[in-house]
């Protein structure tokens, strides 16, 4: 199965509509659409733009549920006597696999998002 037909059914749009967005800009200009077609580069950059945007999205409602998930106000199996934690390990050195797996793409987004808070 093509990717882009993966990524549209996983998105649930119309493949088409993605392939053409994927590689085409349209602006509208004096009440005309006027569609230009993106340099190699500039389509590149909107796929890795896509990909990080979605990652990243996922990423913070993923974090949203856990925190739903373990909230003791929510929670009718909580108990007080029980402490609840999430941990994330990072091995050094796991990121020079020919191939990082979605576990890895989470570790390393969490440790950008903690050096972000802590270099504030």
């Amino acid at each position: 199965m093509e990717p882009i037909k993966v990524i549209a059914e996983l998105l649930k749009v119309d493949e088409d509509q993605l392939a053409k967005a994927m590689v085409s800009r349209t602006m509208l200009m004096r009440g005309k659409n006027i569609t230009t077609f993106l340099s190699l580069d500039q389509a590149e950059y909107t796929r890795d733009s896509l990909a990080k945007n979605i990652y990243g999205r996922l990423f913070d409602w993923l974090i949203e549920r856990i925190n739903i998930a373990t909230d003791p106000m929510l929670n009718p199996y909580y108990d007080p006597n029980y402490k609840m934690t999430i941990g994330v390990l990072d091995i050094y050195g796991f990121e020079v696999f020919d191939h990082n797996s979605f576990e890895q793409f989470c570790i390393n987004y969490a440790n950008e998002k903690l050096q972000q808070i802590y270099s504030r």
